[in-house]
């Protein structure tokens, strides 16, 4: 009867980390760009061949620059309000395809203080500026999260199930023994 409680235990626990996990790595593999959980802090869109700029409000913070469809050259730049061009190319760091769009992270930005940063490309293009969710879930990461949480779900089912059966099993047990113990003779007559 009591290990078929632990093993219940245990099984909950590492469904619940199991899941945790999976969902937390999903996030890290999804999260670096805007679809599909909403993570970007700005799209931006530049449609015009000649030189065009935007002005993005942004946190201090780390940022990463993607860019919707792989393997286009962009110039760009992200100047701050002092005039200075903050942009470190990191062009190609890695891509990932959500949906059938594909995305190519192209740089990465370290706001050292809340402002208005101009973004300014001369290509036609869609840019995503979004905030990872942490540096610990980057798409390795995610990957490695989804397979560690799904490994520790089929191993807390499995204690689950068996404990389950185990608490049928001492119960049957139980029943048994109680039956063919039956009840207690009578006390001898007093004389």
């Amino acid at each position: 009867m009591k290990r078929g409680k632990i093993f219940l235990g245990i099984g909950i626990v590492l469904i619940i980390g199991g899941l945790t996990l999976a969902v937390l790595g999903g996030r890290g593999v999804v999260g670096s760009i805007e679809e599909p959980r909403d993570v970007a802090v700005e799209e931006l869109e530049f449609e015009n061949i000649e030189e065009e700029e935007k002005i993005v409000t942004l946190d201090e913070g780390s940022y990463e620059i993607w860019l919707m469809g792989e393997d286009r050259e962009i110039n760009l730049q992200v100047y701050d309000e002092d005039g200075e061009d903050i942009f470190e190319d990191s062009r190609i760091d890695h891509s990932i395809s959500i949906g059938g769009r594909s995305y190519e992270k192209i740089g990465d930005l370290e706001i050292s203080e809340e402002g208005d940063y101009t973004f300014v490309t001369e290509e036609e293009c869609t840019l995503y500026v979004t905030e990872p969710i942490s540096g610990v879930f980057g798409i390795c990461g995610g990957i490695s999260f989804i397979i560690i949480g799904g490994l520790l779900l089929l191993v807390g089912i499995v204690l689950v199930v068996l404990g389950i059966m185990k608490k049928g099993k001492s119960k049957t047990q139980e029943d048994y023994s109680s039956k063919k113990e039956g009840s207690p003779p009578p006390p001898p007559p007093e004389d």
